[in-house]
């Protein structure tokens, strides 16, 4: 349980997406001249994205075979050793503010919600983790399993889904919604992958 994703720190992690550890003495004071925090799993590199005493957010080793694993933490204080387990995808959704609101923007890049609805027709841009494997296409690199998204019930096909260029472990998936959708400020929305569904956000339409 002190081994989640950072998007809603509930159990389920897997290849190259974020996860969230939890403990005491995961890092040491901030000067430039300390020791450095590391992680790794059966000794493949974790990129450390963010350390505090008890917290570390850091990206599952891309080439990581699902499986268990033993994960370590070498910080200023000592080594911590726990053995996790890593599925080949464990989809999440981003919270932001409460258990419903997800990391969604509209196709203008503005925060979705229910003062700011998407228009029907247009595109809803959800940022995730735990989208397992990837393969580059051109400059961008997409899943190799096929992600899809359930909105209000109705199971959609996705634009993209992929890592959100520019960032670690951070996954986008691009989400048409039809003209002929039905409208609503509370719209549920999860993601598909591979049999798993992720947590439910609520989205709003006009």
């Amino acid at each position: 349980g002190a081994v989640v994703n950072a998007a809603t720190f509930t159990s389920g992690i897997a290849p190259g997406g974020i996860m969230a550890i939890f403990g005491a003495g995961l890092s040491g004071p901030g000067v430039p001249s300390g020791p450095v925090t590391t992680v790794d799993m059966d000794g493949a590199a974790a990129a450390v994205l963010f350390a505090s005493a008890f917290q570390i957010n850091a990206q599952v080793p891309p080439g990581i075979a699902p499986g268990v694993h033993v994960l370590r933490v070498d910080s200023a204080y000592g080594v911590a050793r726990q053995s996790v387990s890593v599925s080949a995808v464990a989809p999440a959704i981003f919270l932001i503010g409460s258990s419903s609101e997800g990391a969604v923007l509209n196709q203008d890049f503005s925060l979705n919600g229910p003062a700011n609805p998407l228009p029907r027709g247009q595109v809803l841009l959800v940022y995730a983790t735990g989208l397992g494997a990837v393969a580059r296409q051109g400059q961008l690199s997409v899943t190799t399993a096929t992600v899809t998204a359930l909105v209000n019930g109705q199971e959609l096909p996705v634009q993209f889904a992929g890592l959100a260029p520019g960032y670690v472990g951070l996954y986008q998936v691009n989400v048409p919604i039809p003209a002929a959708a039905p409208p609503g400020l509370g719209i549920s929305l999860t993601l598909k992958e591979g049999g798993h569904v992720s947590n439910a956000v609520t989205v709003a339409v006009q």
